[in-house]
């Protein structure tokens, strides 16, 4: 089943955005409490390369930029309205002229707060400008809302970057660096109720721990969770610390897919692409209303899926790592 992203689904809501609400209040926090309360796993990411580029050599820069692309990818196929992105080129400069700014000159007060979400504390938007305030230690402002449109959680948390196949290379560097990020993290691996899917464990860990699950992988006995404390709760925190060893035994350090042959390999073959956009136009001209639009947006999604490897195997080709901001 193809993933439809959180900002095309925005656009056909009628009921107003979180933007046109009224927040509940407005305050200045740390960031880096928002941050080990969200389920979103992408923050880690942008935190990593902020911090490379402000103080990390070559080498960093060079893996903490391949990552966050990898992860962009498979989240958005860099594709992206608000701002208009398209290609890898595009995420990696906006981003880089946002981490500068932040880094020279602290978190722009004149700009609208942070959005979260009142029941869970949950950020609704603004992750970029929230990662780098996180990595350079900078104050910034938030704004509680009470009631929103859309879900919070859909678009951001491991279940999106599974399903936009994200290379495990990365995906093992995301947890592994969230663990080193979050000191009150821990790996839980529990075993299935008969009958129980990883949904219905998930629920049951969070409840038994009074914990947030960050990250689910599958494993031979059942499930090895990525849980932080959730507020006031106690389970998770009395739980003892994740030795190294089972960090290395569930999420090596692997060595970099050859990008080039990644892209050949999963990208789709242009018969079977063109076999399907085929099957979504013939069935547009009979669908009506919410239907066809999502038909249509299918045949906008293969093609950027389609492309979307190959756009990052030539970025990474072709480029050279940035120099971190005192360097240049």
């Amino acid at each position: 089943m193809l993933y439809y992203r959180p900002y095309m689904a925005n656009k056909r809501q009628k009921a107003p955005r979180w933007e046109e609400t009224t927040p509940i209040r407005v305050f200045d926090a740390d960031p880096a409490d928002i941050v080990r309360h969200s389920r979103k796993f992408d923050l880690i990411f942008k935190i990593r390369l902020a911090e490379a580029w402000a103080g990390g050599d070559a080498e960093s820069i060079r893996l903490a930029e391949t990552n966050y692309l990898e992860m962009q990818r498979a989240r958005l196929s860099f594709f992206e309205d608000e701002p208009l992105r398209r290609t890898p080129a595009d995420f990696m400069s906006s981003f880089r002229r946002l981490a500068e700014s932040i880094f020279r000159t602290g978190f722009d007060f004149s700009t609208p707060p942070i959005p979260i979400e009142t029941a869970t504390m949950e950020l609704l938007n603004g992750a970029h400008r929230l990662a780098c305030c996180t990595a350079y230690s900078r104050p910034c402002r938030f704004a509680e809302y009470g009631r929103v449109y859309f879900g919070t959680h859909g678009g951001s948390t491991f279940r999106a970057f599974r399903q936009g196949r994200i290379a495990e290379s990365v995906e093992n560097y995301g947890v592994r660096e969230y663990l080193r990020f979050n000191e009150g993290a821990r790996i839980v691996e529990a075993s299935p109720a008969r009958g129980e899917d990883e949904e219905a464990a998930i629920s049951r860990i969070e409840s038994e721990l009074g914990c947030i699950v960050w990250h689910s992988k599958p494993t031979k006995e059942g499930f090895a969770f990525t849980v932080s404390p959730a507020d006031g709760a106690s389970g998770a925190a009395k739980l003892p610390r994740t030795g190294s060893d089972t960090v290395d035994r569930l999420f090596p350090e692997l060595p970099e897919p050859d990008w080039r042959e990644r892209a050949r390999t999963m990208r789709p073959d242009r018969a079977t692409l063109e076999l399907k956009k085929l099957k979504y136009r013939l069935t547009i001209p009979f669908k009506f209303g919410r239907k066809r639009r999502k038909a249509k947006l299918h045949i906008i999604d293969l093609d950027c899926r389609a492309v979307a490897f190959d756009a990052l195997a030539d970025y990474i080709e072709q480029c050279v790592p940035s120099k971190g901001f005192d360097a240049q």
